[in-house]
């Protein structure tokens, strides 16, 4: 989501974030599980948290996006490991 497409969001008088605040947002509709992942949901869902609650939310659920982010690309990783694997013994049955 751009910067514009949230501030849009925003009701009338919200303050809008700096930008590395709006870091911090991007983090969290990015990677926090209660956000919605379909596009438009998830940027109705953290703009209008941020103007109820403002940065205060956002920050006591950067944590847990962050928590989200490392296991999804340790999840990554280890599929990567397994595909590698399973490759090198397809490769021996062949031999």
């Amino acid at each position: 989501m751009m910067y514009s497409e949230f501030t849009n969001r925003l009701p009338e008088g919200t303050r809008h974030p700096t930008n590395s605040e709006y870091e911090e947002i991007e983090l969290v509709y990015a990677c926090h599980p209660s956000i919605s992942s379909s596009g438009h949901e998830g940027q109705k869902q953290i703009a209008r948290l941020y103007g109820e609650f403002g940065m205060r939310i956002i920050r006591d659920m950067y944590p847990t996006a962050k928590e989200c982010e490392r296991l999804r690309t340790e999840l990554i990783t280890a599929r990567n490991a397994v595909e590698r694997i399973t490759d090198k013994l397809k490769e021996l049955s062949m031999k």
